[in-house]
């Protein structure tokens, strides 16, 4: 357990509150897996966590954000549901009383804690379901996802990832409760298939039928790591949103797996690691990495030119020149080398340009 994780602790012991970590950090522990989000549970609100750390925080529903020794504590006062006004809105109180905090929460694995001297605290059996890899939701597991339907695809999430076996009981109020999805923001609903999608993920959102409900078609998708290596292969809802830098990502993958092949000029213009997912998507071994250590360029100032050369040499412009003379280079019909660049540019017109 990390040791400024368990002084932070004690600092809130110290003040007569009760403080533990939960949710992916003791699981994880417990799974040898690396996770540096640090999330702890308490007895203290809001002023009294702005009183032991000497800060003002900001609010948002309970939760504070505290950097402590270059540690970010996300930090939350015991909560109770009182009742739900809609999906995902539930009215919430502050408890002094950790159990019921932990039977808000979504499954039993996430519900395990650890105190300040590293000991496991487990009110609900989460470390017995961790270790026979089964997933369970705290409470009725019907009355839950009615609750939250985005417990569903957080369910499907957990079980691809830590390829775990889903609880039956849970099982059944997925299907009963599919359709509840629809519910879900588009941004939420992205959130999750984000990491879901990997082959056991999608999986199951095909044996549970999520598929119709979530707006997207998945036929004869071929796995890969990148999530947008996933999206390119997939028809889904325009109502999807995405950020320029995805659009830009999934455009080139689909471009290249209808295109099926990569030259040296693909590998000289785009990020390796997409063009590897278009390997992997095509099948196909291109040879990407020992191809791209021979490119006789790797980025425009390699060319052995300089600007002055091209502005004394032709009248074309010069981005119009740089790009004739990548293509030339990397097709291998121009040697880089400063004299035969020059000797090139002398002859060309905006006719060789041009055609």
């Amino acid at each position: 357990m990390n040791d400024i994780l368990k002084e932070a602790l004690k600092l809130i012991n110290s003040y007569g509150y009760e403080a533990y970590v939960v949710g992916g950090y003791p699981r994880d522990l417990l799974l040898g897996i690396v996770n540096e989000d640090y999330d702890i549970c308490t007895s203290a609100k809001k002023e009294d966590l702005e009183q032991i750390f000497k800060v003002k925080l900001d609010d948002n529903y309970g939760s504070v954000v505290v950097l402590y020794k270059n540690l970010r504590l996300e930090i939350t006062t015991f909560r109770k549901d009182i009742a739900y006004e809609g999906v995902r809105t539930p009215l919430i109180g502050y408890t002094d009383n950790l159990l019921e905090d932990l039977m808000r929460r979504d499954f039993t694995i996430n519900a395990i804690c650890l105190n300040c001297d590293g000991e496991y605290v487990d009110l609900l059996d989460g470390q017995c379901d961790l270790k026979n890899k089964l997933l369970k939701l705290i409470g009725d597991p019907y009355q839950k996802l009615k609750e939250d339907p985005l417990r569903i695809l957080r369910a499907i999430r957990f079980a691809s990832v830590l390829n775990f076996k889903i609880d039956y009981e849970l099982e059944k109020a997925i299907i009963s409760n599919a359709s509840l999805i629809k519910k879900l923001s588009f941004f939420r609903k992205k959130q999750e298939l984000d990491k879901i999608f990997n082959s056991r993920g999608i999986y199951l959102l095909k044996k549970y039928n999520l598929l119709s409900f979530l707006e997207i078609e998945l036929n004869n998708v071929v796995e890969v790591s990148n999530n947008l290596g996933i999206w390119a292969q997939i028809k889904y809802s325009n109502k999807y949103r995405f950020s320029k830098i995805e659009i830009n990502i999934i455009k080139i993958i689909k471009k290249f797996i209808a295109k099926k092949n990569i030259t040296d000029y693909d590998l000289y213009r785009y990020d390796l690691q997409i063009l590897k997912v278009v390997s992997d998507i095509l099948n196909k071994d291109f040879h990407i990495e020992e191809r791209y250590q021979q490119l006789p360029i790797k980025t425009r100032s390699d060319i052995d030119i300089t600007y002055a050369d091209i502005i004394n040499n032709t009248s074309i412009f010069p981005s119009i020149i740089y790009k004739n003379l990548e293509l030339q280079i990397l097709n291998r019909k121009l040697v880089n080398k400063r004299e035969n660049i020059l000797f090139y540019l002398r002859k060309l017109s905006n006719y060789d340009i041009d055609k």
